[in-house]
């Protein structure tokens, strides 16, 4: 590793690529589901992460699906947990969107940034509402 590249914080201290990225920091609004964060960008680093979610409901009874969508495009669903990463490059955008699948709950979701030794990257929370039908 280059002395330029070390003192620059472009290298990581074991020889590879920054992977840590700037602080990020989802918005999202409490209602009826599902309800979506804002679209944020990812930068501050070399190349691409992988990230992965893990999550927490109230009720424990309550069942609920994420979904993710890179620079505004398809929802894609993402199992929770390291083992099921997407991978997002520098300067993208990235949204997460959040479902109640059968009854109301609170689900707070912690991304984690796989890439970085598990670091987390931002947590979040949401109350979701199911609609009543007639």
């Amino acid at each position: 590793m280059s002395i330029l590249a070390s003192l620059m914080g472009v290298m990581s201290e074991s020889g590879g690529q920054d992977n840590t990225p700037d602080a990020i920091s989802w918005t999202i609004s409490d209602g009826q589901t599902p309800r979506s964060t804002s679209d944020e960008t990812v930068s501050g680093i070399y190349d691409t992460i992988n990230l992965y979610y893990e999550a927490d409901v109230t009720p424990a009874s309550a069942s609920f699906a994420v979904a993710y969508r890179i620079d505004s495009g398809t929802w894609v669903y993402l199992n929770e947990g390291s083992a099921n990463t997407l991978t997002v490059a520098n300067n993208e955008t990235l949204g997460w969107r959040i479902y109640a699948l059968s009854e109301d709950c609170g689900v707070t979701i912690n991304v984690k940034n796989a890439s970085d030794g598990n670091a987390a990257i931002d947590t979040f929370s949401v109350n979701l509402t199911v609609p009543v039908l007639p």
